[in-house]
């Protein structure tokens, strides 16, 4: 994919996306992906602070 699109920014990994709010204290709560049609998906992530 990314030699088609090298010229296009192909967004984050949901596991990178998840280790970046787990250590800046979040938990992840629940995450859905959705197919646009084309090679591309849009991500949502739902995450919550942790409380001390």
């Amino acid at each position: 994919m990314r030699d088609n699109f090298s010229d296009l920014w192909l967004g984050f990994d949901y596991s990178l996306l998840q280790d970046w709010l787990e250590l800046s204290g979040f938990r992840v709560g629940s995450y859905e992906e959705f197919d646009t049609g084309n090679v591309f998906k849009i991500l949502i992530i739902q995450a919550k602070k942790k409380e001390d």
